[in-house]
Parts: structure tokens; sequence; C-alpha cells
């Protein structure tokens, strides 16, 4: 039979004509989104995030009852994206790169370019810091700050930096996903405000920003 043929092979998930590859990369602690790296199934050439939202989760299903209340959430994060690089051009590199879709609405899930030559931070930690020179590490953490500071130029705040949400390389890259909590100027008047605390995943409370750079530099680069 068709099962027990040895050519059989379970289908792959496939979205927007990229395939999940292995387990998921990152799960937020709600359960209410994972993310796995995926290929484009006619060149994998081309790599992307995908997100993968699960409104069915215990901590959110009473909130995202309707299409538009599901599809606020869907589009939080390239709508945040969208502002940012209307404001400055050379702002795209602060960010995963959106991939707008042509999948349908009954998919919940979004993709992003996937970074090369970068990693999130807890990975590039474990695997990387070590061979950086002290100079090299004080140089990343001043451009960390300093990507934050351009944000809040144009007042969008992110409201949920973590381990999940910066990825960097060397020598002073320094790139922000998961803007799914953050906070802009919306035409629309739209905020996440009453459901930031579910939505977002490990947030680090940062002091003022003129003595951020210090507290970075113990907290996460030591």
């Amino acid at each position: 039979t068709l099962f027990r043929s040895a050519n059989f092979k379970p289908e792959q998930y496939t979205f927007d004509n990229y395939a999940k590859e292995g387990s998921a990369v990152f799960q937020h602690k709600n359960k209410i989104y994972s993310e796995y790296k995926c290929f484009h199934i006619e060149n994998k050439n081309y790599q992307a995030v995908m997100r993968c939202w699960n409104f069915s989760a215990s901590s959110i299903q009473n909130l995202v009852r309707t299409p538009e209340e599901r599809k606020d959430i869907l589009l939080r994060e390239s709508k945040v994206l969208g502002f940012i690089d209307n404001q400055n051009n050379d702002l795209k590199q602060l960010h995963l790169e959106y991939k707008p879709s042509s999948g349908s609405s009954t998919d919940f899930n979004e993709l992003y370019e996937w970074p090369i030559g970068i990693s999130r931070l807890d990975e590039f930690i474990e695997k990387k810091w070590k061979k950086i020179s002290k100079d090299n590490r004080i140089n990343l953490t001043k451009v960390f700050i300093s990507r934050l500071s351009e944000l809040h130029r144009i007042k969008v705040a992110h409201r949920d930096i973590g381990n999940h949400s910066v990825w960097l390389g060397v020598p002073t890259k320094v790139v922000f996903s998961n803007f799914v909590a953050a906070s802009y100027p919306d035409i629309d008047n739209k905020t996440v405000k009453s459901i930031r605390g579910i939505l977002t995943h490990g947030r680090i409370v940062l002091p003022k920003l003129y003595s951020s750079i210090v507290y970075i530099n113990v907290y996460i680069f030591t």
C-alpha cells in the first residue's frame, strides 16, 4: 500500500512557496506563534523565517475572535516596518526584511528574509562571543544602542527586546526582529497596548538611553 511504500514521505508544510525545514527555531513563551527556518520549494538558495501564529492558544484565543482582530495582530509587524522604511531608506538595515505574501487570509503566517551572516543573540554569544576582542565587544554594544536610538528618534519603540529579537554579526552588525508588540505613530491610531503583555516574549527593561550602554555591557555582553 501507499503507506508501506519506501518512497512515501510526509507532506511538507508550505506557505507561499516556502517549506518548513525541521523543528521550530523559536517558540513564543505563550505559544501564540512559532518561527521556522524555511526554503523556497523551487530554489533552496532563497531562505526565510516563517512565523506561524496559533490564535487558538489559551492565552490569546478570547482576544482574537473576529477576522479583523486576528488581522490586526498578523499585520502589526509589517505595518511597523513599513513605517520605519518610509522614514529613511537607510533604516531598512535595522530589521529583518518582511516578505509580502500572496497566501490565503486563512493562513496565519508571515515570512521574513532569513538573515545571512548574523545570528540571534543567544546563539551569537554561545558560539562567537569569546572569540571577539574586548574593543570589538564595546563597539558592538555602541552600535546596539545607536540602532535603538535611531528607532526612538522616529518614535518607534520595540517593547520586546530580548534574545529572540536581537541578531548580531561581526564586526558590528545589529538587526532587530519580532516587532509584534511595538508602538509607532500609526495614522489609523491602532494600538496593541491592551494585549502587549501577551504579545511580548522576553522583554529586557532598559534604563534611560544615556546609561543603557553600561547596563547592556554588564547584563548581556560580559
